[in-house]
């Protein structure tokens, strides 16, 4: 155990070197309560830091989750988000509703799992560059392998997220630009995701992880008061994160 948090400390360290807002921490802790077979309530808090490891977010998270059967699992989870911003914090709340189908093979564990989350911004913003109330759509491909007799359980997944509603301007002669609603459909984030989840007992574990995202942002200048276009800018960058997560289940 020892050893992991070492690993932690020096992939932090290494990865600080990464430029400006192109790396990440993120620690959380959180409890899962079985209230009866397959029927779970969980809570959590999670803090994200910055490359200089400064407060960049957090998410106060309530769910729920049904196991259905041995194949199939769905989750309903809300999320109150703090994103630290020179003005203050710029609060935003966040339902998900998750599926999650998977399958078994000896000791390895293949699941696929969709998620619809809409998350609303509590601020006043211009919605000419983004819409109050955010839709995405997550798709995730898993596998875990769980050796027998290890306290170990170690995993790779890739994700896929999908902005379904962003602002939309449209132009027919290439210089005039007119708003045209909250329709734009884009890829937003690929994500790859290694690590290992380390179970001390039955109650207690703890989860380290690595993850590479490749980011599709779209920044919208738009004049509020004239409704018209200054200008798009479409940024395409990594991003490298670490996490730390302990889980008490009981």
């Amino acid at each position: 155990m020892k050893k992991i948090l070492l690993i932690v400390a020096l992939l932090a360290v290494g990865l600080s070197a990464v430029a400006q807002d192109q790396f990440g921490t993120r620690y959380s802790a959180g409890v899962n309560y079985k209230v009866f077979k397959g029927f779970h309530l969980t809570a959590s808090e999670e803090v994200r830091l910055g490359s200089d490891f400064s407060f960049d977010r957090s998410y106060s998270n309530l769910g729920v989750s049904y196991k259905i059967n041995d194949y199939l699992k769905t989750a309903l989870d809300y999320d109150a988000i703090a994103v630290n911003k020179t003005s203050g914090l710029d609060w935003r709340h966040r339902v998900s509703l998750g599926v999650s189908e998977s399958l078994s093979w000896n000791e390895f564990r293949f699941s696929l799992k969709e998620t619809f989350q809409a998350t609303y911004r509590v601020k006043d913003i211009n919605t000419l560059q983004n819409p109050r109330t955010k839709l995405v759509f997550k798709t995730r491909a898993k596998v875990s392998y769980k050796p027998f007799h290890s306290r170990f359980t170690p995993y790779a997944q890739a994700e896929l997220k999908l902005v379904l509603n962003g602002a939309n301007w449209v132009t027919e002669n290439g210089s005039t630009y007119t708003f045209d609603g909250h329709n734009d459909l884009y890829v937003n984030r690929i994500r790859f995701q290694g690590g290992t989840q380390y179970n001390f007992d039955k109650q207690n574990a703890l989860e380290f992880f690595l993850h590479y995202d490749y980011l599709i942002d779209k920044d919208i200048d738009a004049s509020r008061s004239k409704g018209t276009l200054k200008s798009i800018t479409i940024a395409q960058y990594p991003f490298f994160g670490l996490g730390l997560g302990y889980t008490f289940s009981f």
